[in-house]
């Protein structure tokens, strides 16, 4: 299990450091948020989750950026990317709390980190349905899903799209 969380902390690291380069290349404004124990309130663990990244654009405002480097899943339906029920209670906290929305980036090894896939978090509690595996509640994004929006990690690509 040690190593199961070990790569996938270092497949999200390393998506982090795609979709920053990716920012850079375009010229976006953001603020990484380390992810340190000590950039955080003692208070906020466990009930708040911290995205990778806060982005200001001026045409249509700030929003916050968490990255995953999570792969594909397959079932009957077709493709799909996962998130545990507890992280998406977290992300709905933080927008109520801070009042901006959250967006999950979802960058996957299959593509080589070359595209990144936007779902807000604040439609996966209100319109998918929780799921138990392994005693844990979580939520299928599948790839046909309407607001699913995939961006090119290259020039052309634009966060546009997302507002």
């Amino acid at each position: 299990m040690g190593n199961v969380l070990k790569d996938k902390q270092e497949g999200s690291a390393h998506a982090a450091q795609a979709f920053q380069a990716w920012l850079n290349l375009k010229g976006y404004s953001y603020i990484y948020l380390e992810q340190s124990t000590l950039t955080f309130p003692e208070k906020f663990l466990g009930a708040i989750k911290r995205p990778d990244f806060l982005i200001g654009t001026f045409r249509h405002g700030a929003f916050f950026v968490d990255v995953k480097g999570h792969g594909f899943y397959q079932d009957d339906d077709g493709s799909y990317f996962s998130l545990l029920a507890d992280e998406a209670l977290q992300y709905h906290r933080l927008e109520a709390f801070v009042g901006l929305p959250v967006w999950l980036a979802y960058l996957p090894e299959e593509e080589g980190l070359q595209a990144a896939y936007f779902y807000p978090t604040s439609l996966v509690a209100n319109n998918l349905p929780a799921l138990d595996y392994n005693g844990r509640e979580f939520f299928k994004i599948h790839l046909n899903a309407a607001s699913l929006k995939r961006v090119p990690l290259n020039s052309s690509g634009q966060l546009s799209c997302l507002c």
